[in-house]
């Protein structure tokens, strides 16, 4: 990212620069507006990235949720390879509400769904 925020200034740079040297105005009246917005826009994103990311408590803080030595240990034991599906976790009754709904959005609410 910030790669690309770099070359947009360096574009925006060389175009200013050939406007001095040579009077060149193509680069100044349709590349310099759009390269500039967007390099404002990439740079917003860095920075609310680079917020969000240090407002975060590190890692020897948090204290719950930590899987123990043993826990990691058995979770990566070596088993032998199970040959049958995992059973289904997701009810009968809970899937056929669930497609009821579905029915019901598409029958009454078509005409508010994208692309009709």
């Amino acid at each position: 990212m910030l790669g690309s925020i770099l070359r947009l200034g360096a574009a925006n740079l060389f175009a200013i620069r050939r406007w001095i040297r040579e009077n060149d105005r193509s680069g100044i009246d349709l590349l310099t507006p759009a390269f500039a917005e967007v390099e404002a826009g990439a740079g917003m994103i860095i920075i609310l990235a680079a917020a969000a990311l240090t407002s975060q408590p590190p890692a020897v803080d948090v204290q719950a949720g930590r899987a123990s030595f043993l826990e990691v240990l058995n979770t990566f034991a070596p088993q032998m390879p199970r040959l049958t599906p995992p059973a289904n976790r997701f009810p009968g009754f809970l899937w056929t509400v669930c497609m009821i709904a579905v029915g019901f959005v598409l029958l009454f609410y078509r005409e508010s769904l994208p692309g009709q």
